[in-house]
């Protein structure tokens, strides 16, 4: 089959606006462990994963270093075999610790984009690409309409007969997309595919994936610790700590509503107070925090339909930069509002970002272009009662 923009584009009931079809991939209750070689002690990167991408979908793994997202991505591949749990590929059991099933890596119905490009220097861009159809046997004249297809979605047509070594870093990388879905299996794995290129090639590519993922409808499972790479190219983000997800949902969710300490601080920028509660009526709680005392929106902070807490109960607060105000006077009328020094101001283009001094408190504050207020000066820090967010403290 010619891969052609119909060949998986998606039907407008499944944009990433609608709902989404049957799982492409089905991770279900996923362990892998391995042995380090020094003590012999037990590293868990992957514990107890359970996790589907639709139909076009992308999902994106996010987290630090060493929180198991590309152990995971490999298990998916066939590169890692793990010690129990199952997965399926558009509906195929690939692996089953239970029925003792492991398919291996060339019989998955899988592309892959790796972080390092992985083209042969001594093959042209055009038989980078037709290979994955050769090893599968297609015929010689869908190699030349399906490669050559893939290569005018990247914009590459014209450099069919050049060699890797010839063209630039994102070039190259727009080959490696082109070679994984060539091969029209519909799902598509991305290990960290942009960390080797630079900053404004990076954002290039961000667009570049995700219009072909927009055209093409291939379903994907993508890594990266970089965030904003993630909040680009998501429909659901999920954020893995120590082997499990601590939350799975699409992007605005994650940021906005972020279920932890650790995501609300891996994704963005936050504040992040105890508190606890002095009294709590008509939809209002009264938070004594390290900043002061808050009045808290409770429907805005803890979700519409959670029952008030009582007095005495500890909190975990959360405020986003951005949701803060910093004036020379202080705001006319309503609560949260306190005196401040500024101790330091950093211009960042589209915002210039603020460090409050409250107390003992330092306090972020993000204001677009604006009244300049310099270091050193007072100034008062104001919170909307709806801006704040309760949070597991972990």
């Amino acid at each position: 089959m010619p891969m052609t923009p119909g060949s998986f584009v998606r039907s407008p009931a499944d944009a990433r606006t609608g709902a989404p079809d049957a799982p492409r991939i089905s991770i279900r209750n996923l362990t892998k462990t391995f042995r380090r070689a020094g003590d012999g002690g037990t590293v868990v990167p992957v514990d107890n994963v359970s996790l589907d991408v639709a139909g076009h979908e992308m999902v994106v793994l996010l987290g630090p270093s060493g929180c198991g997202k590309t152990t995971l991505l490999r298990c998916v591949a066939g590169l890692e075999v793990p010690e129990a749990g199952e997965i399926l590929i558009n509906d195929e059991i690939v692996f089953s610790s239970a029925r003792g099933i492991l398919v291996p890596p060339e019989k998955r119905q899988v592309s892959m984009v790796f972080q390092s490009y992985a083209l042969w220097p001594h093959m042209t861009l055009f038989e980078n690409v037709a290979y994955p159809l050769r090893a599968r046997g297609v015929g010689g004249a869908e190699v030349q309409s399906r490669v050559m297809a893939a290569l005018e979605t990247v914009g590459l047509g014209a450099l069919a007969q050049q060699y890797p070594g010839r063209i630039s870093g994102g070039q190259q990388q727009r080959v490696a997309l082109a070679r994984a879905v060539v091969s029209g299996t519909g799902v598509v794995l991305f290990d960290e595919p942009l960390s080797n290129v630079d900053a404004k090639v990076r954002e290039q590519l961000r667009l570049e994936i995700l219009r072909m993922q927009r055209m093409l409808g291939f379903s994907a499972l993508y890594v990266t610790h970089d965030q904003a790479e993630a909040m680009a190219l998501a429909d659901r983000i999920a954020v893995l700590d120590d082997g499990r997800i601590e939350q799975i949902a699409p992007p605005e969710t994650v940021y906005d509503r972020p279920v932890s300490r650790y995501v609300g601080s891996f994704i963005g920028s936050a504040n992040i107070w105890p508190g606890r509660v002095q009294a709590a009526a008509d939809g209002c709680v009264a938070v004594e925090s390290a900043v002061g005392a808050l009045a808290l929106d409770w429907a805005a902070a803890a979700g519409e339909g959670t029952a008030l807490p009582a007095a005495g109960a500890a909190l975990t607060i959360l405020t986003r930069p951005e949701q803060i105000t910093l004036a020379p006077a202080r705001p006319a009328g309503g609560e949260n509002a306190w005196p401040c020094t500024v101790e330091t101001r950093l211009f960042l283009g589209s915002h210039t970002e603020y460090i409050a001094r409250l107390g003992e408190e330092r306090v972020r504050v993000w204001m677009a272009r604006g009244a300049r207020i310099e270091e050193g000066s007072n100034a008062w820090l104001s919170i909307a009662a709806d801006a704040f967010r309760i949070i597991r403290d972990k």
